[in-house]
């Protein structure tokens, strides 16, 4: 099927996209997040990226606008994160495979703040950090930026029924509002929270409103133009989570729409490209598609819908909306079906080898030495469209 076109605002502006290691080792259990479990995959790999996000210096010689999308899970996250939080993650600690093996794994060595610093950027130039939404893989820890740097949250980001990592593995129903995530006010002003005052307090807290994205709309989302100039946009993606925000930045520019490409930032609408492909715009490979054994791990499943959707159901998952959020995969499939958009979710580790092993070829593409911008180029979409499948080899 061809995709359908992208329907983007024209605009001749840009911005440069840094992929960042959050120096982060996470290992989740899949099954809390993907259904179904198939053998051999009860365990997701799940280091974290954040963004760095950088409009061109103007001509009136004014500094370049910084914004960062995302900042990881926090180093010290055992003994800095709200009580809460850190119970859960200890709970998903302890989980254990079908085989009896632990199903998860966490190990931080760096902060987002430090990891800039060292990479030669001024924090203090940061003018905002957004949070795709509050789990704390993503959330990092705010209070090392300056006062300066507000904090950009998608709307509704602090309602809403639980879908927080911190109840890993328990059931309970979506109208039991003791469940549900206790947002704002932070730890310890609600010693329930998820968050931390220290994260948002002192700084310009902005959640966004339907105002602020008014009547636009790419791929069926509503879209925010952050800079107000069509070259970075906040997509509404709830289903994963309450307020959730996928970015979406344009790296060049021209007059014809293959001149325009853009690297499309997931967030945590996918924790794995099996989610989202394959899909009647992708459609398997031949050497998949045809393997005798492969869809009888799946279900229903056919070379042109997605291996996986989200795992759960409403109030009882680690998704806010299992239904919706694979409602929001589908639009973002049709974004994610052209070449010149260049698609990276947060935890992608075949795309992150990738973008690793590029620095072999003495010109690398991750933070602090180089960007995706030029990802068309250097065919970056099609080195990654299918390497997920690297996870699920053993099926076919």
């Amino acid at each position: 099927m061809e995709a359908p076109a992208l329907d983007i605002p024209a605009s001749k502006n840009t911005v440069s996209v840094a992929v960042v290691d959050s120096a982060s080792d996470i290992i989740v259990p899949t099954g809390a997040f993907m259904s179904p479990l198939v053998p051999g995959f009860e365990k997701l790999e799940a280091r974290s990226f954040f963004f760095l996000i950088e409009q061109a210096a103007g001509q009136d010689g004014k500094a370049p606008r910084r914004i960062l999308f995302d900042l990881g899970l926090r180093q010290d996250w055992a003994t800095g994160l709200s009580p809460v939080s850190v119970k859960g993650l200890r709970a998903m600690l302890d989980m254990k495979t079908t085989e009896g093996e632990p199903a998860a794994k966490i190990e931080v060595t760096n902060d987002a703040h430090t990891i800039l610093q060292q990479g030669g950027v001024d924090t203090d130039s940061i003018e905002a950090i957004v949070w795709s939404h509050s789990h704390v893989d993503h959330t990092g820890n705010p209070s090392l930026f300056g006062p300066n740097t507000a904090l950009v949250i998608g709307p509704g980001f602090g309602t809403g029924t639980c879908s927080c990592i911190q109840h890993q593995g328990h059931s309970h129903p979506a109208t039991d509002e003791a469940l549900a995530p206790h947002i704002f006010p932070g730890y310890p002003q609600d010693p329930e929270s998820v968050l931390l005052e220290s994260d948002y307090k002192g700084r310009t807290l902005r959640e966004l409103t339907s105002a602020d994205f008014g009547t636009t709309t790419i791929a069926g989302l509503r879209a925010f133009d952050y800079f107000g100039d069509g070259s970075f946009y906040l997509l509404d993606t709830p289903g994963h989570s309450p307020g959730h925000l996928c970015g979406l930045a344009r790296v060049q520019a021209g007059p014809a729409a293959a001149d325009n490409h853009f690297v499309l930032m997931l967030g945590d609408g996918i924790h794995h490209m099996s989610e989202m492909r394959p899909n009647p715009y992708k459609p398997l490979p031949a050497e998949y598609a045809q393997s005798t054994t492969l869809f009888s791990h799946f279900p229903g499943g056919s070379p042109t819908k997605p291996l996986f959707v989200p795992a759960g159901t409403k109030g009882a998952s680690v998704h806010l909306d299992p239904q919706q959020a694979t409602a929001i995969i589908a639009q973002l499939a049709a974004l994610d079906a052209h070449d010149n958009v260049f698609s990276v979710a947060a935890h992608d580790m075949h795309v992150y080898k990738v973008l690793v092993d590029a620095a072999k070829t003495g010109a690398p593409a991750l933070f602090p030495d180089g960007t995706v911008n030029d990802f068309v180029a250097r065919g970056f979409v099609q080195q990654t469209q299918w390497t997920f499948m690297k996870d699920l080899v053993h099926l076919v």
